[in-house]
C-alpha cells in the first residue's frame, strides 16, 4: 500500500488549487490511513458467528419508506436487477443503467447530501432509481421480500482503516451473510488492497469463494471517486463472485 498516495505526484496536483476545496477534503478522506497490514485475524470468527447470530436491529423508518417507493417502481419488473449499495452521488447507478438498458439499477446511500448532487440525467432515466436508505437496512428487506437481484456492486465502500473501525466494513459487520446471499453475482471495487482481501475471504467463509483481488484501471470510471483515483494513479482493485464472473455482463 502506498502511503496515503501523498507522494505521488498526481494526486499533489489534483489536491492543488485546480480542485474544489469540497470535493479536495472528500477525495482525502478516501486516502487510506491505517496500522493494519494483513487481514484481521479475527475476521473469520466474526463471520461465522453472523452466521449463527442473526442481527435483529431494528430497521429505520426512512428506509422501510424508501423500500415501499422502490417495490411499487419496481413492480412486475421480469428483466434483471442490479444493486448499486453506497452509490454516492449516483454517478454509477446512472452508468449501470446506460450500459444495461433492460435491467432496473437501484441505486441508494445512507447520506442525502451526496444524494443531492446526484446528475440531473437520472430523473429522465427511467430505469434508474435512487433513493436514501441505510444498507444494513435495505438488505435484510430485500432479503425479506426475495427481491432477485442479478448483480450486487460495491463500488469503494467506506473502508474504515482505522483498527477501531474494523467491525463497520461491510465484511465485519452481521449483516454480512444477508449481504452475499442476496444476489446471483457480486461485484467490489476498492482502493485498498487489504480491504479487498478481507471481503474475498469473508465470501469464502460464507461459501462463496471468489475470484482473488485484481488490479484494475477502468478505460472508463463507473463513479466520480474511481474518475478521481484514475486521475491520481491511485491502486484500484476488484473482487468478483462467481468467479470468472465478466462484470460487463448480465444473464
Amino acid at each position: 500500500m502506498r502511503l496515503l498516495h501523498l507522494f505521488n505526484p498526481r494526486v499533489l496536483s489534483y489536491l492543488s488549487a485546480r480542485a474544489p476545496k469540497k470535493e479536495r477534503n472528500a477525495f482525502l478522506t478516501y486516502l487510506i490511513q491505517s496500522a493494519q497490514s494483513t487481514i484481521h485475524p479475527d475476521l473469520e470468527k466474526w463471520v461465522r458467528r453472523a452466521q449463527i447470530e442473526k442481527f435483529n436491529k431494528p430497521i429505520r423508518k426512512q428506509s422501510l419508506e424508501g423500500f415501499d417507493g422502490l417495490l411499487g417502481w419496481l413492480g412486475q419488473h421480469e428483466g434483471p436487477i442490479i444493486l448499486d449499495s453506497g452509490c454516492g452521488t449516483g454517478h454509477s447507478t446512472l452508468n449501470l443503467a446506460q450500459a444495461h438498458p433492460k435491467a432496473r439499477v437501484i441505486g441508494f446511500d445512507q447520506s442525502a447530501e451526496r444524494l443531492k448532487r446526484a446528475p440531473e440525467t437520472l430523473k429522465t432515466t427511467e430505469n434508474a432509481y435512487l433513493f436514501r436508505a441505510e444498507a444494513v437496512d435495505l438488505w435484510r428487506l430485500l432479503a425479506q421480500a426475495q427481491v432477485p437481484i442479478e448483480r450486487h456492486c460495491l463500488f469503494y465502500p467506506n473502508p474504515w482503516p482505522k483498527i477501531g473501525q474494523v467491525k463497520r466494513r461491510f465484511h465485519a459487520h452481521p449483516v454480512f451473510p444477508v449481504m452475499a446471499n442476496l444476489s446471483q453475482s457480486i461485484e467490489l471495487r476498492a482502493s485498498w488492497l487489504i480491504y479487498a482481501q478481507e471481503f474475498a475471504a469473508a465470501l469464502t467463509y460464507v461459501g462463496k469463494p471468489p475470484s482473488a483481488p485484481q488490479p484494475i484501471r477502468p478505460q472508463t470510471p463507473i463513479s466520480l471517486f474511481e474518475k478521481k483515483y484514475i486521475e491520481t494513479d491511485t491502486d484500484m482493485y476488484q473482487v468478483t463472485w462467481p468467479q470468472g464472473l465478466d462484470p460487463t455482463a448480465l444473464g
